[in-house]
């Protein structure tokens, strides 16, 4: 699924009042671009499989959110993804991680609540998307790929 199917199909569920239905797709449209980011954007510094067991058993997408792309703005000059942004990316993750293994979100959605937080998905899918290449750039010169 690529993040803009994931988009969709998370405004979709969010107009049909499936709030539970929202989170995953939420969560796979910045999840899955931004690990590409810190994927190609530590790829000049180990081998990737190193790399990818690095992003996958250490540096979870958690880590990836609130440390890797933090650190890697600071060092690229750029803005980094405002705090309240990265909050609710942090509450569809923590929500996306209790609908896949508890099969609830464990509280009560609501529309407001469950709009802010796609909000945030669309606002972290377009930062990953516009700040990618320009991190890649800042931390790999000879490498311009896309996120």
């Amino acid at each position: 699924m690529t993040e803009w199917i994931a988009i969709v199909e998370a405004a979709e569920a969010l107009n049909a009042n499936d709030f539970m239905g929202a989170i995953l797709p939420s969560n796979v449209a910045v999840e899955y671009p931004l690990g590409r980011l810190c994927s190609n954007a530590l790829a000049n510094f180990a081998s990737r499989e190193n790399v990818d067991n690095f992003l996958s058993n250490g540096a979870t997408y958690s880590h990836q959110l609130n440390i890797v792309l933090p650190l890697l703005a600071r060092l690229s000059g750029l803005p980094k993804l405002p705090d309240e942004v990265r909050g609710k990316l942090n509450e569809i993750r923590k929500l996306r991680n209790n609908i896949a293994h508890r099969g609830s979100a464990q509280l009560q959605l609501d529309r407001d609540a469950t709009s802010e937080m796609f909000c945030a998905a669309v606002y972290g899918l377009h930062y990953v998307r516009h700040m990618g290449p320009k991190i890649l750039s800042a931390v790999n010169p000879q490498d311009e790929q896309e996120p």
